[in-house]
């Protein structure tokens, strides 16, 4: 039997898909992919790096319930796309090949370096992003094209402002 990889499942979960029995699935892959061997690191262990100081502040609800000072779990990813893609795309990559190699090392005390200076490359980036946006009606529709997510835009900022 073929073990898969638990990425599309943790995928749906974070988009807020609702699939009964999704834990006890994930739970036993994962405890089958730990005792088959050694593993590469996940495709998306940047982005939980990267979001894992936030955690505190993340909800489990849709993204269309707006939480001031909370962010929902299911934009979280799209926000990433958008930085990886719009934001910082040069600087994401980089970030995300580092990030697993420390990963595959053990190296935890790596990945929060990195990823306290990942932090405020973004926050500055978004601010920059931000601040054309409120002045060019075309750059703050783009935006919202950009983060396609409900409040999409006011999750960024949300992020935005817990960074700083």
């Amino acid at each position: 039997m073929q073990i898969c990889g638990t990425g599309s499942l943790e995928r749906s979960l974070l988009r807020g898909d609702d699939m009964p029995g999704t834990d006890l699935v994930l739970h036993e892959l994962r405890r089958a992919l730990r005792v088959t061997g050694p593993g590469a690191a996940r495709t998306d262990d940047a982005a939980r790096a990267f979001f894992l100081p936030l955690e505190v502040f993340v909800v489990d609800d849709a993204p269309l319930h707006e939480h001031p000072g909370r962010v929902p779990r299911a934009a979280l990813m799209s926000v990433w796309s958008w930085i990886s893609r719009d934001v910082l795309p040069v600087e994401t990559q980089s970030y995300s090949d580092e990030v697993s190699r420390a990963l595959i090392a053990g190296d935890h005390a790596k990945v929060e370096a990195m990823t306290r200076v990942m932090h405020d490359q973004v926050a500055q980036a978004m601010d920059v992003v931000f601040s054309q946006a409120e002045s060019d009606d075309k750059a703050r529709r783009r935006l919202a094209a950009q983060i396609p997510v409900a409040n999409g835009v006011d999750t960024a900022k949300e992020i935005l402002t817990l960074l700083k």
